[in-house]
């Protein structure tokens, strides 16, 4: 079994979790049917390339100003609503996720607006676009509860909503199968007990504020709507946050699965026999490094023409690949098979306990990292924030390709180890991708998969995709790279395909290896979100998507026609 789970999207997770699913939208814009007259016939948008672009000026572009300006966040709101509602009767968007955040959007403009019918409209809608049961059941829940109490409550403030909201979310949860929301209710339990107003303002100074400093006011869709959002949690849910914490607790003490989840994988693991006759096999670990040091020398693939020297002894082009071959954030070769950048790191022990204590937030663990991480995030200044996200990340890529390795290796007594690392940027604001580092991508796409190929491997785990939006579209926007989202998309396009396209003639190219992939960790639809290699159907590939200790699929898991278990 081949893991699926990337520390790296964990980190997204829990910040978009931090922010009810809202702050970054990267796939946003979608439609739904809309009859003016008599209906016409809309454009079928079947990926995310073929969205329609906005971009918006800001009324203000201190971001904190902005919030606190009714007037001028009804205003930004406006626009972006009227953007949308003319594209939904143009528009046919083919894809569930998207629709779901189209939903998620409006259902806060409505509350905005003081439009509660609206708004409970738009969630109901939401739900009618749920791929996962367990999203149907919880879309919009605690707004559905808040607009029904401010509806029939007209003078009640936020302070008013505390006690009523608490009860009336239990009697709602209450009539749910609770085995099908537990992973969720764990999940929003942790999120909401590190929220605070600090880490609010950490994120609006490290993800919000240089992304419109960088635009110089004039933003994309994603960006503009993410301020809305803003507004929503400081002015609802930062106040609430006690109260829901207080619910999910209670629930899950009453109502959740206390003995452990039936494990249907001990009995189908197979665990070979040390003693007897068995032929190695190499298996890739095409991800961001192993520290090979841990595993047995009997189970790491070596190349003994090589010396660690900081030369070629042999001659093929890679400097001391004794255990393997690296690759940079840019694509160009690397002797270090782990992240270089957490050789020196001195906080390294506390970056791998805060990386334990997010991972036990949210499955509801009550650990000792869990409890020094709410401490530590309670304490925060604002400032903090944007470095402590950027070395959970770092370790994350650091410690990710050895977790997948120690998975590949486990009961097997004679796999042999090949580490192939390849590097994504960690940094809150990553570097704008060009031809060259486009270019450098596919060379080394080339290069690993004929390295595959020269040392006999039969294997590759590749728990990872390169996706538009998030390696190409994303850190333009962030950067303010171009002259708006036109130009942003067409040149994002051009180094997706430069990339997809060598990486697709290269595993073309060794139809012996088989190549495993991860279908991903968004809970979207892989094909629309155009992301490889789990798009790509090929012969030698197989895309795997996420289930948990019982079998059933994660709620984070990436579908789509291309996953194919």
């Amino acid at each position: 079994m081949f893991a699926s789970i990337c520390f790296k999207s964990i980190i997204r997770l829990i910040i978009h979790l931090l922010i009810m699913k809202h702050i970054i939208f990267f796939c946003f814009l979608l439609m739904l049917a809309t009859l003016t007259g008599k209906a016409q016939e809309k454009k079928v948008i079947n990926s995310i390339d073929e969205l329609p672009k906005h971009v918006y000026t800001l009324p203000n572009t201190q971001v904190n100003e902005l919030l606190n300006n009714d007037d001028q966040l009804h205003q930004l709101a406006d626009e972006i609503k009227s953007d949308l509602l003319s594209d939904l009767g143009e528009y046919d968007i083919q894809d569930h996720a998207t629709l779901r955040q189209y939903y998620g959007m409006l259902q806060l403009f409505a509350l905005l607006d003081k439009d509660y019918d609206q708004c409970l409209m738009y969630i109901e809608q939401g739900r009618q676009n749920a791929d996962k049961e367990s999203e149907r059941l919880l879309f919009g829940l605690v707004t559905e509860q808040l607009v029904t109490i401010l509806e029939e409550e007209t003078e009640a403030g936020i302070e008013d909503v505390q006690t009523p909201i608490k009860e009336r979310l239990i009697k709602e949860m209450e009539g749910m199968d609770f085995g099908l929301i537990q992973s969720e209710i764990e999940q929003r339990k942790g999120s909401t007990e590190i929220y605070s107003e600090n880490l609010f303002q950490g994120i609006v100074q490290s993800q919000i504020q240089p992304v419109v400093d960088n635009n110089e006011g004039t933003v994309p869709l994603d960006i503009a709507a993410s301020i809305v959002n803003l507004w929503y949690l400081r002015n609802y849910y930062l106040p609430l946050k006690d109260d829901l914490a207080e619910v999910y607790g209670y629930m899950l003490d009453t109502y959740g699965v206390k003995e452990e989840k039936q494990d249907i994988w001990s009995s189908r693991s197979l665990i070979l026999p040390a003693d007897e006759k068995l032929s190695p096999v190499v298996v890739g670990i095409w991800d961001t490094g192993v520290d090979v040091e841990i595993f047995p020398e009997k189970n790491r693939w070596e190349n003994k023409n090589e010396v660690i020297n900081n030369e070629d002894d042999d001659g093929n082009g890679f400097i001391d690949d004794y255990y393997g071959i690296a690759y940079d954030m840019k694509g160009e070769k690397s002797s270090s098979i782990l992240l270089p950048e957490m050789k020196d790191e001195p906080d390294r022990e506390q970056m791998e306990k805060g990386i334990k204590g997010l991972m036990d937030l949210q499955a509801n663990i009550n650990s000792e990292e869990a409890n020094d991480l709410k401490i530590k995030l309670s304490h925060m200044f604002p400032e903090d924030v944007e470095p402590f996200i950027q070395q959970i990340s770092m370790y994350g890529d650091y410690a990710h390709g050895t977790h997948v390795a120690g998975i590949v290796a486990d009961g097997n007594p004679v796999v042999k180890i090949l580490t192939a690392r390849l590097s994504f940027d960690y940094r809150t604001m990553p570097f704008v991708p060009d031809e060259t580092s486009a270019e450098n991508w596919a060379d080394m796409f080339t290069q690993v998969v004929n390295y595959f190929k020269a040392n006999n491997v039969k294997v590759v785990n590749m728990s990872w995709t390169v996706g538009l939006e998030t390696e190409f579209l994303s850190p333009m926007r962030l950067n303010g790279y171009g002259d708006g989202e036109e130009e942003r998309m067409t040149q994002a396009k051009k180094l997706f395909d430069i990339e997809q396209a060598a990486f697709e003639k290269a595993v073309e190219s060794a139809p012996d290896i088989l190549f495993v992939c991860a279908a991903g960790n968004n809970n979207n639809d892989v094909d629309f979100a155009m992301e490889f290699p789990a798009s790509l159907n090929l012969s030698n590939i197989i895309t795997v998507g996420a289930v948990d200790i019982e079998g059933n699929k994660t709620g984070f898991t990436t579908e789509g026609a291309s996953v194919d278990v």
